[in-house]
């Protein structure tokens, strides 16, 4: 579904492997709106085994190194529940004052 949304850009979705296996371990997913132009890191996961290695932060730096070519802003968002290990990831990443936004959950 995510292939056919209008802010979907091919270069803004990147997989992170297990160099051995060639398993999936990690996937970070970024809208793009041309219009203003904004890039908006939507997704980012990393399976458990392999989180608090630096795969999070790599995802991120290669989504804002694909997006610094397409966009002036580029803005990140998460839930509360996850706010504390994201922020110091994002803030870790160079994200500060307000391009960080806080979605409400139920």
């Amino acid at each position: 579904m995510w292939l056919d949304r209008p802010v979907y850009h091919p270069g803004l979705l990147v997989w992170a492997a297990h160099v051995h296996s060639g398993e999936k371990v990690g996937l970070g997913i970024a809208k793009y709106d041309p219009v203003v132009p904004e890039v908006s890191l939507e997704w980012l996961q990393v399976h458990p085994r392999f989180q608090e290695k630096g795969l999070g932060k790599a995802l991120i730096g290669e989504l804002m190194r694909k997006a610094i070519d397409l966009a002036d802003i580029m803005t990140v968002s998460w839930k509360v529940h996850h706010s504390n290990q994201l922020k110091r990831l994002y803030r870790g990443c160079g994200f500060e004052g307000s391009n960080m936004w806080w979605l409400l959950s139920d």
